[in-house]
């Protein structure tokens, strides 16, 4: 085009330069609605997966139109979303083909003016609108592109946001990893630990746990129990004090080569939809066959195992729905008995569960603590009866400490907490 005709080639490359500022116009609000419509998405998504996991409790409430109303706003709110988006990007696109509609009408316009000024032939005509679609299609393929490409942003961006997070607990730069199995001795040197800052969930514990011990801690809820437990795991850490594991400070070890020596059972045994035997063997992918079947033994899951149709390669659902309480919760020691850990961490591992099969667990819990470090999480004190310590926390301070019996003939919150549990309870008086 410039051989032809400079003037011409300027006003074609003119047009490029608008398409060029259009398109960078159109880029904000493009991804920032793209964003927005992914959002929406999402929380419609969220909705639907929180009433069918809870489907029970919205059928037994008669919740099923409160639902059906909450789905339906969000819904809507995402599909106006769409359309707004939607809208936009026809907008856009009908602006580059009017963009590029009159750049073409122009360059006939100024060749027809050469053509009868005598400086360019007829053909000349054909010629440079050849050309001018030559340069015209691939522009307008980019500018289309340009649009798919802002939405897939909004999406890579919200991906990102959680990718670029830093998380909370992290590797020291001297850290270094265990070696050899832990003997298990935990120590507590005036841990103080909040989630806020100006709320402190434990206040200056003190607390030594020899390896091979098991301890209980019991007390109210929000004593700091459980917070106890994550800092041996490091899911935190102390915000003054230090926690040792033989003597070391936990900061100065690996997490991973950490989270290797503690085996955890939780309250809510955490299951995934695939087979029995990829859930026991969870914590220790590379376990045998033999090992596997040996951990579900050892945890009293094995008969129930069997007597399924398709036995340890039956496909449980989703947080192991097709099991009853109690086989979830063997399943969960199996794993904890495959991991094989130096140290456990068991979190109320008996609620919730009927009195035979309750037996049943802690006949498997006894085998698991047998010369491990154990910390038990309770509130059913009937399960701590036979540890070597029981810690009793309030308010996040160490308030009591000793063996089942010695803590009983204390006047103290254990043997409050006992009798409230334990006690024949009055009858009430009958109502005239």
């Amino acid at each position: 085009m410039v051989g032809q005709d400079w003037e011409i080639a300027v006003v074609a490359l003119v047009i490029g330069c608008v398409l060029l500022v259009l398109v960078r116009e159109l880029e904000k609000p493009t991804t920032e609605l793209s964003t927005r419509v992914h959002e929406y998405e999402s929380r419609v998504s969220t909705r639907v997966e929180q009433t069918l996991g809870g489907i029970r409790a919205v059928q037994a409430f008669g919740r099923e139109a409160l639902e059906s109303t909450r789905f339906a706003k969000q819904a809507n709110e995402s599909l106006k979303a769409n359309l707004r988006l939607t809208l936009l990007q026809t907008a856009s696109q009908s602006g580059v083909a009017v963009l590029f509609a009159c750049g073409t009408a122009a360059i006939i316009w100024v060749t027809a003016r050469r053509v009868l000024a005598g400086q360019l032939s007829p053909g000349d005509i054909v010629l440079m609108v050849g050309y001018t679609a030559l340069l015209f299609k691939p522009l307008e393929t980019l500018s289309y592109t340009a649009s798919s490409i802002q939405g897939s942003v909004a999406g890579a961006h919200r991906v990102f946001e959680i990718l670029d997070k830093k998380p909370l607990i992290s590797d020291s730069p001297h850290a270094t990893a265990i070696k050899t199995p832990v003997q298990g001795k935990i120590e507590f040197e005036r841990v103080t630990f909040g989630y806020q800052p100006d709320q402190k969930v434990l206040d200056g514990v003190d607390l030594t746990i020899p390896a091979g011990t098991s301890v209980a801690m019991v007390g109210p809820s929000g004593a700091g129990k459980t917070t106890l437990a994550s800092l041996i795991l490091r899911f935190y850490d102390p915000v003054h004090g230090r926690i040792l594991l033989d003597g070391r400070d936990l900061r100065d070890i690996t997490l991973a080569s950490l989270r290797r020596q503690i085996a955890i059972v939780p309250q809510e045994p955490v299951l995934f939809d695939v087979s029995i035997h990829e859930n026991i063997a969870y914590s220790r992918p590379e376990a045998t066959l033999e090992d596997v079947h040996a951990a579900a033994r050892a945890a009293g899951a094995w008969d129930f195992i069997q007597a399924l149709p398709a036995g340890f390669d039956t496909v449980i659902g989703e947080r192991g729905v097709m099991l009853s309480g109690g086989q979830r919760q063997r399943l969960s020691l199996a794993r904890a008995f495959l991991k094989d850990a130096r140290i456990v961490v068991l979190d109320e591992p008996t609620t919730g569960l009927d009195a035979q099969t309750e037996a049943d667990v802690l006949s498997a819990l006894r085998r698991l603590m047998a010369g491990r470090t154990t910390i038990i999480i309770a509130h059913h004190l009937h399960t701590v009866r036979y540890v070597d310590q029981i810690i009793v926390l309030q308010g996040g301070a160490l308030i009591q400490t000793g063996t089942h019996n010695q803590l009983l003939q204390q006047d103290g919150l254990y043997r409050q907490l006992y009798n409230l549990q334990y006690q024949p309870q009055m009858q009430p008086a009958e109502v005239p």
